[in-house]
C-alpha cells in the first residue's frame, strides 16, 4: 500500500493521519511530497503518476 501526502496538507496532517495509518499496514509505504498540500495528485500530478508506475511498475 502506497500512501502519498503532501507535507503543506492542512486538512489531514501527516502526524495526524497518513503516519498512523501507514503504521497499520503491514506493506505500507508513506511519501511525502514537499511543496503539496492537501491534493498532491492535482498540485504535482507527474511527481505523483511518476511514483504510482514506479510503485505498480
Amino acid at each position: 500500500m502506497l500512501l502519498i501526502s503532501g507535507r503543506e496538507d492542512r486538512v489531514n496532517p501527516i502526524d495526524d493521519n497518513a503516519a498512523v495509518l501507514v503504521k497499520a499496514l503491514p506493506q505500507g509505504k508513506l511519501e511525502v511530497l514537499d511543496g503539496a498540500g492537501h491534493l498532491p495528485e492535482v498540485e504535482l500530478p507527474d511527481t505523483v503518476n511518476r511514483m504510482l508506475r514506479d510503485f505498480f511498475g
